[in-house]
């Protein structure tokens, strides 16, 4: 009686230093502005989530931007009413992935390893590695935190179902963990990995029989089956802007990323929103070393997996793999235009990271001191670069700036800081910007930045050479042809602009009336 009071004790004591770590870490974030990069067209550009009118069932009916997150836009329109302050949602981010990893994430691998000193490193993993910056300091990212913590609760209850001797609690258990399945799908379909992961925790961890999982999992498949297909049409619909590579050129992306993955994990430096590694990336001189990593990790995971012993740390890799799956580029997807690579699509997968780190530390032969001195240098190195990354996302500047340390070819990092130049007036320097990511990457908002940035300085024949280049270069998009339509007008090219405008009628009946279109129209 006395020996369990005191190990839940000191279980309540790591969760709760768990939070008081992470909120030490985190804390300089409660500050931090709104940055862009979707913060703005998912909030306050978002006609759903208008203050004056607010429409969530519409949210909840179709996709917005190819993008069917309804449970999400729900929590961000409850803010709608008093303009999103940036600090209650920057607060929603930190606190619930700091639950999920002090609480959830720590239980779980307790359930999953029964130890509770690996499960507290596991969680810490979970709560303090670098890489997970990304989506906690970033509004944006609430989609990933709320969509894991929900996972997480999800396999947690699924676990305690498969453990629980008494049919009636099973039952009512494995309800509860269905419910926060299907909210884990609603905040981000890529949630539907969760009964893939499931699965082999039942199988191979808590020994449950395969036609109990297999019945489990294909009812969570099942349920999940509508928000895919409706998700898979919505994206259907996008145009990819760049020529979707074969399969084997897909393996080649797919194992690139693993590698890279790999590699920042172990030494989490030069972190940033966009590696620039889309299929169509010029391979860099890391590139043999990734593709290295990835064939290590996979022969790792084979031979471990042949020993009883090592099972489920092979168990583990598979489900961090799984986690991945639908952002390694077997399937293209639009985000790859940027980068096929990024922080956020690992905020699942560490979960299955904290499990393998876990059982390691379980199975560690050496002293405790040598290994408490190990962990205790680990603990504070991923804190210290975990604070340091987190103030990269305090404003734009300062993110896109580290964004070009990274990756000088970022044609996105360019962009936005012309952007933001342009909103401070610096017209000039703006212009430079948005020059430079058009020569990276042609694209219609640039282009058309461009155009109403000279139109406002009474220039439109560089308006119109920069709208012509656009064409040129094969974008083919009814704002160019209406924003030349308005060049040509200024020019007092009349025959020119009612072309230009027919054109552009043709390709969107809309143009010229809607509010979505205009000389900056992207």
């Amino acid at each position: 009686m006395e020996q369990g009071w005191r190990i839940d004790r000191e279980r309540r004591a790591g969760q709760w230093g768990l939070l008081l770590l992470g909120l030490i870490v985190y804390l300089s974030a409660f500050g931090f502005d709104f940055v862009n990069l979707d913060d703005n067209s998912h909030l306050q550009n978002n006609p759903y989530l208008s203050p004056g009118s607010p429409n969530w069932l519409a949210l909840w009916r179709e996709p917005y931007k190819a993008l069917y997150i309804p449970l999400t836009y729900t929590v961000w329109g409850l803010f709608s009413g008093v303009g999103f302050p940036p600090f209650l949602l920057h607060s929603i981010n930190i606190f619930l992935h700091l639950f999920t990893g002090a609480f959830l994430v720590y239980r779980l691998i307790n359930l999953w390893l029964k130890d509770s000193f690996a499960a507290f490193w596991g969680a810490l993993l979970f709560t303090l590695h670098p890489l997970q910056c990304e989506s906690v300091s970033w509004v944006s990212g609430l989609k990933d935190v709320l969509s894991g913590c929900l996972s997480v609760a999800a396999l947690l209850f699924l676990a305690k179902s498969s453990l629980d001797r008494r049919p009636s609690s099973a039952r009512l258990l494995f309800s509860a963990a269905t419910f926060f399945f299907v909210l884990a799908i609603l905040a981000k379909p890529s949630a539907v990995v969760v009964p893939v992961i499931g699965a082999l925790a039942g199988v191979f961890i808590l020994q449950q029989t395969r036609r109990t999982v297999i019945t489990q999992m294909g009812l969570w498949l099942l349920i999940a089956f509508p928000i895919l297909a409706l998700t898979l049409q919505s994206q259907a619909t996008q145009h990819l802007p760049f020529d979707a590579p074969g399969w084997s050129q897909r393996l080649v992306v797919a194992a690139d990323a693993i590698g890279f993955y790999i590699a920042k994990l172990v030494w989490p430096f030069g972190l940033a929103v966009d590696y620039g590694r889309s299929p169509g990336f010029v391979p860099d001189p890391l590139t043999p070393l990734y593709l290295s990593l990835a064939g290590l990790a996979v022969l790792l995971l084979i031979l471990a997996y042949r020993h009883p012993r090592t099972r489920i740390f092979s168990v583990a890799l598979l489900m961090v793999g799984v986690a991945l799956s639908p952002v390694l580029g077997f399937k293209p997807f639009i985000y790859q235009t940027t980068s096929t690579v990024a922080d956020r699509y690992l905020y699942l997968a560490f979960v299955p990271l904290g499990l393998a780190f876990g059982w390691s530390l379980k199975h560690f032969t050496g002293s405790s001191r040598a290994r408490m001195a190990i962990l205790s240098g680990l603990a504070l190195f991923w804190a210290t670069l975990s604070f340091n990354q987190s103030q990269v996302w305090k404003n734009s500047e300062a993110l896109f700036t580290n964004v070009l340390a990274v990756n000088p070819r970022s044609w996105l990092a360019y962009n936005n800081l012309a952007s933001v130049y342009e909103g401070r007036g610096e017209i000039a320097r703006a212009l430079a910007h948005y020059h430079q990511s058009v020569a990276l990457h042609p694209h219609v908002p640039g282009f058309s930045s461009i155009a109403f940035l000279e139109m406002q300085q009474e220039r439109p024949q560089a308006a119109r050479e920069a709208l012509e280049t656009g064409l040129a270069a094969g974008l083919d998009h009814p704002a160019l042809y209406y924003n030349l339509s308005v060049a040509h007008s200024k020019l007092g090219n009349t025959e020119q602009a009612q072309r230009y405008a027919l054109l552009a009628r043709q390709r969107d009946p809309r143009i010229g009336t809607s509010p979505s279109y205009g000389e900056n129209s992207p």
